[in-house]
């Protein structure tokens, strides 16, 4: 099946060829996935505590993987919060963190610079690990510091709304852009089956 094109932007060459690569490497990993555009990969990865939702892109030579808003209704512009998030980021320095406009909702991602358009399978799957990694280990920490010992550690349905097709670029925590561009969640999770979740280690 041909995906669908993203109308906004002409995809060039190389992010073309990036996303076929990383068309290859999950069919032939066994992932389940599908396209949101013909630039863009949606899939849900099984945690030990959390269900996510993961977008994979090319954006301007970028490999851009991201769990978009895996906490979301409440208020996280707090020091602690920042703190620890600031902390995390120090410790894994291809992780960044991103807060939506209204500060209630957190993303995960990483850019993976792709030199002369080509990247390795072990790149490809590091940059995929460590995202996911990153994001489950402390998604416990993360909602203990939000709301003390009464943290609720099991969500109630997959990881929440997606972020913009493009996330801008930077290396510190930053705020997305356009609360306009955050696309709607899919129906609904995949389910029975059809719905292979791979375990992440």
């Amino acid at each position: 099946m041909t995906p669908p094109s993203s109308s906004s932007k002409e995809i060039t060459p190389q992010d073309r060829a990036l996303m076929k690569f990383a068309e290859e490497f999950l069919r032939a990993e066994g992932y389940r996935f599908h396209f949101l555009a013909e630039d863009c990969i949606e899939m849900y990865l099984q945690g030990k505590h959390l269900t996510m939702r993961m977008l994979i892109y090319a954006h301007n030579r970028h490999l851009v993987i991201r769990v978009p808003a895996f906490i979301r209704g409440a208020e996280m512009r707090r020091t602690d919060f920042l703190t620890e998030l600031m902390r995390l980021m120090n410790e894994y320095f291809d992780i960044r963190f991103e807060l939506s406009p209204d500060g209630q909702s957190l993303s995960g991602a990483s850019n993976h610079i792709v030199e002369d358009g080509q990247i390795t399978k072990a790149q490809f799957s590091q940059a995929l690990m460590v995202v996911a990694y990153m994001v489950d280990e402390n998604y416990p920490r993360l909602l203990k510091i939000l709301y003390g010992q009464e943290a609720p550690v099991d969500p109630p349905g997959p990881a929440g709304r997606p972020g913009p097709a493009e996330s801008p670029a930077a290396d510190d925590l930053e705020e997305t852009t356009d609360p306009d561009e955050i696309e709607e969640p899919a129906e609904e999770e995949p389910s029975g089956e059809d719905a292979r979740k791979p375990k992440i280690n």
